[in-house]
């Protein structure tokens, strides 16, 4: 069944691809390019030259879901990681993640070379499983994409990350300046520092792009163009607002379908899509991990059934019960019997400060069923304090 299928879809790719060679063949490469905190609109909205060059040159996924943005630095999570938690499920394609979860990079390292590229250290717990890694303590994206492009004259990389922060840094000014500019707390507003971060970056990814060609290594590169996570328009990723859920995410390269848009995927869809285009095991499989994304690819229509979303869903309904909680505990004072029901909901919800716990759900769809489950008795203890007063 399998080898009929493949043979099914040759003449879809010869049709689209013009009898071209280099889109049924598998990318040398891949690099992850990733531009921290772009908001899901800001390439139309800002009109990002180059991002949305390559969106045509590719498949363009217009909302791309990541788990909420939280980052707890306390904890087991803490303890190991000192990113947030977009950032470890992303490279390790699953929500299911704990100690000896593997990463995307190990999938090439050590037989073949690996590389890392950052301007801040606080993506160092993701550096396992790295032949080269540059990691500068601040300093200007330039610097990242410079190493990179240096990098790939010098050695036979074949999987990289580079991941530009300054977007990230000015979006987090936006939001707390105490000057009264047309910016604060508007990362759109006049003279937006976030802006100007992100035409910057885009400038970079044309010229990583433009040293790519110059090296005659841009035909067999697959690369993708993404955020870690999303941005709230008054600046920074609070992780309450689904902004900071969203990313744009485009893929382009051997095997890519040029032109297509999807209107929805999820962040653990990008390492299991991306090993299937290099032909590698994903680092993870199994129920928390994300799927291969088939639409992008030049042998497929581009026509799915609609897939549950369960990323989406699952961030909902942690905003919600933070909410709920928050409810509760303003009650307490009056109503004592409700710490009882705050006890309870905390032993059996899946939320951020549970994540190396989620596996224990067993599925996505069961770690869902829980949390709706616990929501729900929330609302009655909260409905019956209410009745009784």
């Amino acid at each position: 069944m399998i080898r009929s299928a493949a043979i099914r879809c040759l003449p879809i790719v010869l049709a689209t691809a013009g009898g071209s060679p280099a889109e049924t063949r598998k990318p040398s490469r891949a690099i992850l390019f990733v531009i921290d905190g772009m908001h899901w609109q800001a390439p139309k909205r800002l009109g990002l030259t180059n991002v949305l060059r390559l969106a045509d040159e590719g498949t363009w996924v217009t909302q791309a879901y990541c788990i909420l943005p939280a980052h707890p630095t306390t904890g087991p999570y803490g303890k190991l990681h000192t990113t947030s938690l977009p950032n470890a499920t992303l490279q390790s394609g699953t929500l299911f993640i704990g100690p000896g979860t593997r990463m995307v990079q190990e999938c090439f390292f050590p037989k073949r070379l690996t590389a890392h590229g950052v301007n801040i250290t606080a993506y160092r717990s993701l550096n396992r499983g790295f032949s080269y890694s540059m990691m500068l303590n601040g300093g200007p994206d330039a610097a990242v994409v410079d190493w990179g492009i240096d990098l790939f004259k010098r050695a036979d990389i074949r999987f990289a990350r580079l991941h530009l922060q300054d977007a990230g840094s000015a979006g987090a000014k936006c939001t707390q300046t105490k000057d009264d500019v047309p910016w604060r707390r508007n990362i759109w507003g006049q003279g937006s520092p976030y802006v100007s971060a992100l035409r910057n970056a885009d400038t970079l990814l044309g010229r990583l792009v433009d040293a790519l060609k110059q090296m005659g290594k841009w035909s067999d590169t697959l690369l993708i163009v993404m955020a870690d996570h999303g941005q709230a328009t008054t600046g920074w990723h609070p992780p309450s607002q689904e902004d900071g859920w969203i990313t744009p995410l485009i893929f382009v390269g051997p095997g890519v379908a040029r032109g297509r848009v999807l209107e929805y995927a999820e962040h653990i869809d990008v390492v299991p899509t991306l090993c299937d285009l290099m032909g590698v095991e994903p680092p993870c499989k199994g129920p928390g991990s994300g799927v291969v994304l088939n639409e992008i690819k030049v042998c497929h229509s581009g026509k799915s059934p609609a897939r549950p979303q369960r990323v989406r869903i699952i961030n909902r309904l942690i905003r919600d019960y933070l909410l709920l909680q928050g409810k509760m505990r303003v009650r307490v004072p009056s109503d004592p019997s409700l710490e009882r029901a705050i006890v309870l909901a905390e032993r059996q919800f899946y939320g951020v400060d549970r994540i190396l716990d989620w596996h224990e759900a067993g599925t996505l769809d069961q770690l869902i069923q829980t949390n709706r489950s616990v929501i729900e008795q929330i609302r009655q203890a909260l409905l019956e304090s209410t009745a009784s007063k």
